[in-house]
């Protein structure tokens, strides 16, 4: 009996399968599979009614995490309720049932009809000893079943994923740590059956008054030919006061890290550098400058699911870049990185989610590291945040006054749902001389999404921003303003502006107009 193993079978063809099973193209490329879920049949075996919202949110949630980190040019997407359990043609169909069968003991399967017409059955009991599976669709503590690891390997599935045998696959079988994938091996698989997606343009917007308004900035990325100027994921950008130069980086639809110089209108390709080696980042990447001529960039190492933070600088305007001597640590999702000056001295601080395979009970919480000699050393890795865990990402902000803030989106716990899972959280913190990021406040906020939000110090009103992608079907912009001592308020839905990621904001004081001087908030779309 198979208890924490996740088994899916066969697919029914309409035709005969091959003898051997094997990964194959299930919905065309450049399609979004429609997803329904069968509510009524979760509730009819047990789930609690409660639970509507939560198991929905895991759903789109997973298959979120799959399409920006994949990469592929298939993308599921939420399109509401049925009570239908077979799929039509383009669909995938979500339902529970009571269990399996007690010879083949599971905790979920995907059948359906070759080729893009699949179902995806989760069972509610162990079909030996008819005992509920201990499910959750909440932050799995040691013990529970995460929903949305088995609905992670579910829908690559039915993308096309056959099992495998590499224990760090998720197509290998259920491990909480699955929460956190897809892994090598998963992107390796789905990108010999898929082409890369190479739609989603950088884009940018603008404001100049501290977000109460944005306009489109038109720039050169935007409308380079080049398929390397498109991304799956979060976009770094930051800027220089003194020289008015902005530095914008992301990683390609193969995940190699890119980066261009250019007055934030103009970029010469000229000035347009590739990583093509390493560190090949799977996750979106944050970067911050002193305005003085240092930059800071930080990542997630990609290459063999080692998920190093990584922290390269320049000292030469982003012509080159180096590894400082960040310590070890790892995540599962983009980092976020700020500067400000504490005790007369220049501080770097770098904050990410925890991930330890080792310790299910430390994953999921802020840590941070702090440098202040320009990345030459820098203080232990440490919790920041001991109440919120975060399955996605985090970003920070500060001003050289020492005033800071970061955002993230909670996971949501057990038995506190109602105002957790994906509600966006935003909390003061102080660093100490020694180099410690300690919490603040919480601003408990209504607003929800499913990937990192980001901030920027707008210095003219002394407003930090928040920009974020709506959880909603459009996965709308939005931003929201508040003080250096306050929440954030002012929500304001930025009108036509949709992104296929979060957005990456930068401050830069040197380019300004009678209404004050700019922020820019990088997305991408097609």
């Amino acid at each position: 009996m198979r208890m924490r193993t996740l088994a899916a079978a066969a697919l029914l063809a309409l035709t005969s399968l091959p003898a051997a099973a094997q990964d194959r193209t299930t919905y065309s490329e450049g399609s979004r599979p429609r997803v329904l879920i069968n509510w009524r049949s979760f509730e009819a075996n047990g789930f609690p009614a409660a639970w509507k919202d939560p198991i929905t949110n895991v759903v789109i949630n997973a298959y979120t995490r799959l399409n920006l980190v994949l990469g592929v040019d298939v993308r599921p997407q939420f399109f509401g309720d049925t009570d239908k359990v077979d799929a039509g043609s383009g669909e995938i169909v979500i339902s529970a049932n009571e269990k399996h069968a007690c010879a083949d003991n599971r905790l979920a399967s995907t059948f359906g009809f070759f080729p893009d017409r699949l179902i995806i059955i989760i069972h509610a009991k162990n079909a030996c000893d008819l005992t509920p599976w201990n499910w959750t669709p909440f932050w799995p503590n040691p013990g529970e079943i995460s929903l949305h690891a088995v609905m992670m390997h579910e829908l690559q599935h039915t993308i096309g994923l056959d099992h495998s045998s590499a224990t760090k696959n998720i197509m290998g079988g259920y491990a909480w740590t699955s929460h956190y994938g897809p892994w090598s091996g998963d992107i390796t698989d789905i990108r010999a059956i898929y082409r890369l997606r190479t739609d989603d343009r950088l884009r940018q917007l603008a404001t100049y008054n501290g977000g109460t308004s944005w306009s489109t900035l038109t720039n050169d990325i935007t409308s380079f030919g080049s398929t390397f100027a498109r991304t799956t994921n979060k976009i770094a950008a930051a800027g220089n006061t003194s020289t008015g130069d902005y530095v914008v980086g992301w990683t390609t639809p193969g995940n190699n890290l890119t980066w261009i110089r250019g007055d934030g209108v103009s970029f010469d390709p000229a000035n347009w550098f590739l990583y093509s080696v390493h560190p090949r980042p799977r996750y979106g990447t944050a970067m911050v400058s002193d305005h003085r001529g240092t930059w800071m960039w930080v990542m997630v190492d990609g290459r063999n699911d080692d998920n190093r933070v990584r922290v390269i600088r320049s000292r030469d305007n982003a012509a080159s870049w180096a590894y400082t001597s960040f310590p070890a640590a790892t995540t599962a999702a983009t980092p976020g990185i700020a500067t400000t000056v504490i005790g007369g001295r220049r501080a770097w601080i770098v904050l990410w989610v925890n991930y330890d395979e080792s310790n299910q009970n430390e994953t999921g919480y802020i840590y941070a590291a702090v440098s202040f000699n320009e990345g030459d050393s820098w203080s232990a890795p440490h919790r920041v945040d001991g109440f919120y865990r975060v399955h996605d990402g985090v970003s920070i902000e500060a001003n050289d006054a020492g005033q800071c803030w970061y955002s993230f989106v909670w996971a949501g716990e057990k038995g506190i749902w109602d105002y957790g899972q994906n509600k966006l959280r935003t909390r003061a913190c102080t660093i100490s001389p020694a180099g410690i990021v300690t919490a603040g406040a919480a601003c408990i906020q209504s607003q929800h999404s499913r990937v990192a939000p980001d901030l920027a110090w707008h210095t003219d009103t002394g407003t930090f921003v928040q920009g974020f992608r709506e959880q909603n079907f459009a996965t709308s912009l939005d931003s929201m303003r508040m003080g250096a001592g306050g929440c954030p308020a002012g929500f304001l839905h930025i009108g036509g502006s949709t992104s296929h990621v979060g957005p990456g904001m930068a401050p830069n004081p040197g380019w300004s107009t009678p209404a004050g001087s700019e922020i820019v908030m990088w997305f991408a779309r097609e």
